[in-house]
């Protein structure tokens, strides 16, 4: 198939594959379970760490990172003695369960997990109706201002900016513009649409990316891994051109992401591919940076050689 001959699409993920969110979605978290642990269970834990963030991400059904905070917690509250060596095993063990919520219960022996509410590990509601996780993430995450302009609430537990501003953008500027030329772009992420459309505009994306799907377009039970928000993203780049795509590619990082575009696949007659930014098995590629996209493009003849 030569370059000519493609209509191509690509969504992206968000976090991780085009916002570097170390410093902000990943410190969040530590920090949440770091502050809940001291100030509201009087309790420390070696799981307050990056390292075990990452580990936990790893196993699967922790796109939310509201998600990973409270699992996070229920660990540490339920093995208060756990190390990150045994923490790992635990996390192959939660993969081998399929991932998220109902794996870590499966594995620590607690259905009381299931329900959000454990031993004062507050997960019941959302922000402004008793979901003291959430709400403490929340605030770190966006700052006092910001988050009192969203909830139209007064912050009481961080008083600092908020680490959304110190994420940095992971694709080049000449990259982006070089993709946007030769094919259709469009975003599939797990973020709520406010803080999607903060990087946007921040970045000055704005009107790169057409449609732009977030956790407030999912119904309850289809965000990722489930490809529900694929779909969707893949679906509305086609109903805005004149034809359709006969190439679709999701670039993620994450094995839901893996999992949602295998998933996703299944709709369409035209392949669907999955690059990962990372090193994950069974991913179609697997690229170093988001920046090395075109060149992979290139070797499979979907970008012309002297673009």
């Amino acid at each position: 198939m030569i370059a000519s001959a493609i209509e191509l699409a690509v969504v992206f993920d968000m976090d991780g594959v085009l916002v570097d969110t170390s410093s902000s979605y990943d410190r969040a978290v530590v920090l949440t379970v770091e502050r809940y642990l001291r100030h509201v269970l009087g309790a420390a834990s070696e799981l307050a760490t990056p390292a075990a963030v990452r580990a936990l991400r790893q196993a699967g059904g922790f796109n939310n990172d509201w998600d990973l905070s409270y699992a996070l917690l229920v660990c540490a509250v339920e093995r208060p003695a756990l190390g990150l060596a045994e923490f790992h095993a635990i996390c192959e063990a939660v993969r081998g369960a399929g991932g998220g919520i109902d794996a870590v219960a499966e594995v620590l022996g607690r259905s009381e997990i299931a329900s959000r509410r454990f031993r004062g590990v507050e997960y019941d509601g959302d922000v402004e109706s008793g979901n003291r996780v959430k709400r403490l993430f929340q605030q770190i995450y966006l700052g006092g201002s910001l988050f009192r302009a969203l909830y139209r609430s007064k912050p009481e537990s961080w008083s600092e900016a908020g680490l959304i501003d110190d994420e940095t953008p992971m694709l080049d500027r000449g990259v982006l513009a070089l993709l946007a030329s030769q094919a259709r772009l469009a975003i599939a992420t797990g973020r709520p649409r406010a803080e999607a459309q903060h990087a946007i505009e921040r970045f000055g994306w704005s009107g790169v990316f057409d449609p732009i799907v977030t956790l407030d377009d999912c119904p309850p039970g289809r965000r990722k891994p489930n490809p529900y928000p694929l779909q969707q993203a893949f679906d509305g780049i086609d109903a805005r051109a004149a034809r359709g795509a006969n190439v679709r590619i999701y670039v993620g990082d994450l094995p839901d992401d893996l999992r949602a575009a295998r998933a996703a696949a299944s709709a369409y007659r035209e392949p669907l591919l999955f690059f990962n930014v990372g090193q994950l098995d069974g991913a179609d590629a697997r690229l170093q940076s988001p920046n090395e996209l075109p060149d992979e493009l290139r070797r499979r003849g979907w970008l012309p050689a002297d673009e």
